[in-house]
């Protein structure tokens, strides 16, 4: 065979791999996928339920075939090396990258950025090389081909390392499955019963595995060749030690950045919280440590988005040796650790567990929910992926849109100084399961819920009536409805805090299917929800609720509003207005309910009371009394410490820290973090004039129940006319609300509140 004979056999080789591989897939894309899941996916992106960068990426993985055909049928149609280059060295990583970016990785950090972003930008370069070569006419170009080209060398060594850890053990598989002959039988099935998509996709896995197999060999030598000759050429117009002073700074600024970004911050943040602090040193040396330990906590929670796996978990190359050739352990244990230490940008250091480690310390030390503090971190890390979650509205469903807001409807009834008050929704799902509606909200002080009802129409009468249960024994059966197949219609109301509430509506039905739509399924496709209260009128009007939380509800401009029967328009941003306007002016008014044997509740509004000597008693009639003050140790209370500050100056001034009875005094407690009798530092300050306020640390998370435990161990068996408690910051299901307790007075002080959140 003579040279000409076997340039024709590798030019017919050439043109054939590359034309075949491209014919089958885009009639399996344009015949097969786009039908069946583009148009779907198009829709559904335009509607907001399918991210941006998941259409796009989905567009990149059709477009690259697509492309690379129209330039190997026009420019490079007479080039069959050329159209290996295209194929091995643009067609073939574009579109793996695009599958990593589209299955694998989730949400980019900051090495696998730095690592996946040099390997588009090769991909790129590679390709500007094969169609236009090294440009000499103008010298920035040429420095940006000797910069991209420098990284192609690394880059193509990378890679090739990486592939070849597949390669190995699925050419062994491939032999082994091929004298199977298993594979004809399939072929067999899908031409008997002329299934020609099914025959095309087998064709197309057959013949691109047969092409991955050369992958490491081909696209290392394509890449290698290509910056050897950039950089050559380069040297020969600008100078060898040019090219080669170039080069040595870029291969040294990427090594550089790359060990600075491939460290992970969860291994200092767990460090750094080991062990609890017990002084006040330790623990501001901690504080001064918040971004770092921030950092590493929200990466160790959001590992499953932004990691291919951890490290322990991956065990993945030893399974592929072991199953395929059957090697010593201990061959594939050095198999593996080298894997690893080759994907260490894309593996996560430390367990599974870390999730819910990291969830708990971040708790703990800045003393509120990690996924309400990081939502948007959360956010974006549940928008990077297309993971389907379950029906139940977990933290992680924070402002997604998800079910609709069709229509609201608002009534009110006045009745002098006070009025019942409907909420009337309409609920549509916008996705492919039942869902879950979620409001944490707040009503004010003196308000009380009367009623709630759900129904699949607007008929009042068929509605589910409501019962009163035991928070825990609610709860109890809401989950097991949502757990069910077909549940029953739940709500669920919850009193969670003071004026604080949470409600939950379950199934939100899903819309009809093609299926039922075509056997005329009367199935109901909307949740209508009846919420009612009463409410006492204030100066700006009759308060509607304010809401502090949602979770998979959503409304739009399109969503009706009605208050009382007059369609309003102007907040589509907002869930209720603050107030609904009062007609007419009305003085607030004493209620009284007689309770018989000669029992009566008297109910008198706050402009009352302060109006009257109550609220503004004279401390110098009060004497001998004793009360015992409860700070608040914890780290959300560090945003109010120039409130703390205030409060104990002025009880400094109503002479309750001069230890003389005669004209009252106070004891201090002071709590902390630390759940344990034994290790907490809480103390108790008998003379208030010697706590100074700047000199406490706040630190770390405590419940108010905590709280207690320590004032009741610290107190023995001192008597107290009079408990007061300042700032709380209660943590109820991430839901942070300030408040003024009194556990307990036998004369009326009107203590200064801190803070109205």
């Amino acid at each position: 065979m003579n040279q000409k004979s076997l340039k024709q056999i590798l030019d017919v080789s050439f043109h054939s791999i590359f034309w075949l591989w491209n014919l089958m897939f885009i009639t399996v894309v344009y015949i097969g996928i786009l039908p069946i899941i583009g148009i779907p996916l198009i829709r559904e992106t335009f509607d907001g339920a399918i991210p941006v960068d998941f259409f796009v990426t989905f567009v990149a993985l059709i477009a690259v075939p697509t492309v690379c055909t129209v330039i190997g049928a026009w420019p490079l149609r007479k080039q069959p090396r050329e159209l290996m280059r295209l194929f091995y060295g643009v067609e073939a990583p574009l579109f793996a990258w695009c599958l990593i970016r589209l299955f694998l990785i989730r949400e980019f950090t900051s090495v696998s950025t730095l690592v996946l972003g040099t390997v588009l930008v090769c991909i790129l370069a590679f390709a500007a090389e094969v169609v236009w070569g090294y440009d000499p006419n103008r010298k920035p170009v040429a420095w940006l081909q000797l910069i991209a080209h420098t990284l192609m060398l690394l880059t193509s060594v990378y890679v090739g390392v990486l592939l070849l850890f597949y390669v190995v053990p699925a050419a062994g598989a491939f032999i082994q499955n091929f004298f199977k002959f298993q594979w004809l039988e399939n072929l067999w099935l899908s031409w008997s019963y002329i299934d020609i998509i099914g025959l095309l996709i087998l064709l197309l896995y057959g013949f691109s595995f047969t092409l991955f197999l050369g992958m490491p060999s081909a696209f290392t030598a394509l890449y290698i060749h290509s910056g050897q000759r950039i950089l050559r050429a380069f040297a020969r117009q600008y100078g060898r030690n040019r090219a080669i002073q170039g080069a040595l700074a870029v291969v040294s600024v990427w090594i550089i950045l790359f060990f600075s970004l491939n460290v992970q911050a969860q291994v200092e943040a767990f460090k750094l919280l080991e062990n609890y602090p017990k002084t006040n040193s330790d623990r501001q040396a901690l504080i001064a440590q918040s971004d770092v330990i921030r950092t590493g906590l929200v990466n160790a929670n959001l590992f499953p988005y932004r990691y291919l796996s951890s490290r322990e978990d991956n065990n993945h190359i030893y399974a592929m040796y072991k199953g395929v050739f059957d090697l010593p352990d201990d061959l594939c244990e050095f198999l593996q650790n080298s894997y690893n230490l080759v994907m260490s940008p894309f593996l996560y250091k430390g367990s599974r567990d870390d999730v819910q480690k990291a969830q708990q310390l971040y708790g703990e030390f800045f003393d509120t929910p990690l996924q309400k503090a990081e939502r948007k971190a959360v956010q974006h890390a549940l928008q990077s992926t297309a993971i389907i979650d379950q029906a139940k509205a977990g933290l992680l469903n924070i402002d997604q849109k998800r079910v609709w807001l069709q229509k609201q409807e608002v009534t009110l009834d006045a009745h002098g100084d006070w009025a019942d008050v409907e909420i009337y929704e309409v609920y549509k799902n916008k996705t492919t399961d039942v869902e879950e509606v979620l409001y944490y909200f707040s009503l004010p002080e003196g308000a009380a819920i009367t009623g709630l009802w759900l129904g699949e129409t607007d008929d009042r009468n068929q509605r589910f009536p409501f019962q009163v249960s035991p928070r825990g024994a609610a709860q109890q059966v809401y989950n097991s409805q949502v757990r069910r197949v077909r549940p029953v219609d739940p709500a669920l109301l919850e009193q969670v805090g003071p004026r604080n509430y949470r409600l939950r509506a379950f199934p939100i039905p899903r819309p009809l299917s093609s299926w039922e739509r075509r056997n005329g399924s009367d199935r109901a496709t909307e949740m209508h929800l009846w919420l009612t209260y009463k409410v006492m009128r204030q100066e700006k009007g009759w308060p509607l609720p304010e809401l502090n939380e949602q979770r998979n509800i959503f409304w739009t401009n399109r969503t009706k509003r009605i208050r009382n029967g007059k369609v309003k328009r102007g907040f589509s941003d907002r869930w209720l207005e603050a107030y609904l306007p009062a007609d007419q002016a009305q003085q607030p008014m004493v209620h009284q309910v007689n309770l018989g044997d000669g029992y009566r509740i008297s109910a008198k509004p706050l402009d009352l009371l302060q109006k009257s000597a109550i609220g503004n008693t004279n401390l110098t009639k009060l004497e001998g009394k004793r009360f015992a003050v409860i700070l608040d140790s914890s780290r959300s209370m560090a945003a109010h410490k120039s409130q703390v500050k205030k409060t104990f100056t002025w009880l400094q001034q109503q002479g309750f820290a001069d230890q003389s009875l005669i004209n009252n005094d106070a004891d201090l407690y002071i709590t902390d973090a630390i759940d344990n009798k034994i290790d907490h530092q809480a103390k108790r300050i008998d003379d208030i004039s010697d706590f100074n306020p700047a000199q406490i640390t706040f630190y770390g998370s405590i419940q108010p129940e905590q709280m207690l435990q320590q004032f009741e161990q610290l107190r023995g068996n001192t008597a107290y006319d009079g408990i007061q408690a300042f700032c709380f910051l209660v943590k109820l299901d991430g839901i942070m609300i300030s408040f003024l307790v009194v556990f307990k007075v036998d004369s009326t002080v009107s203590f200064p509140k801190i803070s109205d959140n």
